[in-house]
């Protein structure tokens, strides 16, 4: 899902409980120049 220009959400559901309800995987940048990638 794009959330704003330049930056996509991923939801990963888990059931771990250092994880409950799961994490979100941001993605940063450009992917054909650099990006950083943020796990929340």
């Amino acid at each position: 899902m794009e959330v704003s220009t330049g930056v996509h959400a991923v939801h990963i559901a888990d059931t771990a409980v250092s994880h409950p309800g799961g994490s979100n995987i941001y993605f940063i940048g450009d992917p054909s120049q650099e990006m950083i990638i943020l796990d929340t």
